[in-house]
């Protein structure tokens, strides 16, 4: 949809259904990691954020953003080249409010419970 000479940016129809109009800053030059780009491709992913930020205030003008990188399995990521997320959130939404560490936080309140479950058991 966007793009520049290091990155491009997609919306990913995979997750259409559950996070509508999300996508992807993803770079040309493959690379596992955001830790492994460099300070020009950091200056490029920046620069298309912002244009990826005044399209989406343009066509679909959410109330805000999540914007965030998995990095390794252990942190989320299940692609293994570097890619920004950049999702746009309503106030209207179920987990409106709710940003990256609540669902961290969520899973191991949920794995605690669990556990409590087996011991009782």
């Amino acid at each position: 949809m966007l793009e520049n000479d290091l990155c491009i940016y997609t919306q990913d129809a995979r997750y259409a259904d559950g996070l509508p109009y999300s996508g992807l800053i993803v770079t040309r030059r493959p690379c596992q990691t955001v830790f492994d780009l460099t300070p020009q491709e950091v200056a490029a992913v920046h620069t298309l954020l912002a244009e990826v930020r005044a399209l989406l205030a343009e066509t679909v003008r959410p109330d805000g953003y999540t914007v965030g990188w998995n990095v390794y399995p252990a942190g989320g990521q299940h692609i293994p080249h570097v890619h920004l997320h950049v999702i746009p959130r309503w106030k209207t939404e179920a987990s409106a409010g709710a940003g990256l560490r609540y669902f961290l936080k969520a899973a191991r309140l949920e794995a605690e419970r669990e556990a409590e479950r087996r011991r009782e058991c």
